[in-house]
């Protein structure tokens, strides 16, 4: 990320048409660094969905780092 910016809400772009790969969960966590990183959410994607979101309404979390993952299940 850039310095001084704010992230006041975060979304994604899902194809369900996509059969390779379509994610049913999202881990979005920040931190001051990679080693210190906390949960700020935890969002479940229905198969149907196009735009989502995953953080909204942030205005008091400031943290250099923003990361989001996928959890694979194998």
């Amino acid at each position: 990320m850039q310095p001084d910016v704010l992230v006041q809400s975060l979304k994604m772009t899902v194809d369900p048409s996509d059969s390779s790969y379509m994610p049913s969960l999202v881990v979005v966590s920040g931190g001051d660094s990679f080693t210190a990183m906390n949960e700020l959410a935890t969002v479940n994607i229905r198969n149907t969905d196009n735009l989502v979101l995953l953080l909204s309404d942030v205005k008091e979390v400031r943290l250099p780092l923003l990361f989001h993952n996928i959890p694979l299940h194998l």
